[in-house]
């Protein structure tokens, strides 16, 4: 998948699979499924620091993508030798597996590379990147129900709101 210049290689573990999912989601555990790769596109180098940055953008979209809180966990940077170079160990907010509805296709990957290039786009622009950051965390709270039906309604109805006033006012500006 390439965005802005970055490339992600994103690979199941083993023989990982839908089936998996699902036994995973039943028994509401955690588990390293897949193995990612990030790179510049054009091969070029980049700083730790650009890495993170990336990173932060993987964690929001994957978690969009899927509904619940996952994240780019053990990242580790190596240089044009595969030496170590730096390490990305944070404490990232991450949701035991559930049953979650997700407007993504888990049987098809066609979807991915198109919402990764505008998510991360419209992540870029400053007048979107806080409503987009507040409206995924009140739609993965929605989506979990974790504080009941009535809050996550509020949950949802808020971030659609937050969207539609940052569309209207902040990007078209037909609204002052």
């Amino acid at each position: 998948i390439q965005t802005q210049g970055w490339l992600l290689e994103i690979d199941a573990i083993g023989q990982y699979g839908i089936l998996d999912q699902d036994r995973l989601e039943k028994t509401s555990g955690n588990l390293i499924t897949h193995v990612g790769r990030i790179s510049r596109s054009d091969g070029s180098q980049f700083t730790v620091e650009e890495g993170k940055d990336f990173l932060d953008v993987l964690y929001g979209w994957l978690s969009f993508c899927r509904g619940n809180w996952v994240a780019p966990i053990l990242a580790v940077g190596l240089d044009s030798s595969s030496q170590q170079v730096g390490k990305h160990w944070r404490d990232w907010t991450i949701s035991r597996s559930e049953d979650v509805p997700t407007w993504s296709n888990r049987t098809n990957a066609d979807f991915l590379e198109q919402s990764l290039a505008g998510f991360h786009n419209r992540l870029l622009d400053p007048a979107w990147k806080e409503a987009i950051q507040l409206g995924i965390h009140w739609y993965i709270e929605c989506n979990r129900r974790a504080s009941g039906l009535e809050a996550a309604i509020i949950l949802g109805q808020t971030g659609l709101e937050l969207l539609g006033w940052t569309y209207l006012v902040e990007n078209l500006k037909t609204i002052s």
